[in-house]
């Protein structure tokens, strides 16, 4: 996973954290990124959280564990059940994930919904799942975190290093 400040994650903002995988599937390869939300007041939130070895749990139990996990589709539930049972923290996504992600949602969210006192649900209605829902944090840069609605550069798509683009195949 990427370094820089920690030795997993990855500094983004003075609030946002992020760590990320490699997949390859035939001919193309993508980057599949999760988040770490330290929020002030020492709570954090993890977002799509994917696997880390053990040895990392550390790092995001830094300031204690974490209180949430914000899913943001049905398809980024990735290693949130293991977690929630780890440190019995809230499932978050959007009212329309219920049924579709495997685990009960703890707290349903809205569009616009403020969440933690500093960011907001952003619900996405012309993604491929219903539930696809974004999380603008309002730290210092702004983060907004956009599940799968756009990707960044990928090897079976058209979309070039430091280029973003809309979802291959969705059109908005």
């Amino acid at each position: 996973a990427g370094r820089g400040g920690m030795g997993y994650l990855r500094k983004i903002s003075d609030m946002v954290w992020t760590w990320h995988e490699v997949h390859a599937r035939g001919a193309g390869s993508c980057e599949w990124h999760s988040y770490l939300l330290r929020l002030p007041g020492g709570a954090s939130v993890l977002v799509d959280p994917l696997p880390l070895p053990d040895e990392a749990l550390p790092e995001l139990e830094r300031d204690g564990a974490p209180r949430d996990i914000f899913i943001t589709s049905g398809w980024h539930v990735r290693n949130s059940l293991r977690l929630k049972e780890r440190w019995d923290c809230r499932i978050v996504a959007h009212e329309k994930a219920a049924g579709r992600i495997g685990a009960a949602v703890d707290l349903p969210v809205r569009d616009g919904d403020a969440l933690w006192g500093v960011a907001r649900a952003c619900h996405l209605p012309f993604a491929d799942l219903p539930e696809e829902t974004g999380l603008f944090v309002a730290s210092d840069p702004g983060v907004l975190i956009v599940c799968e609605a756009f990707c960044g550069p990928r090897t079976d798509a058209p979309v070039g290093p430091g280029e973003l683009n809309v979802y291959p195949g969705r059109s908005i």
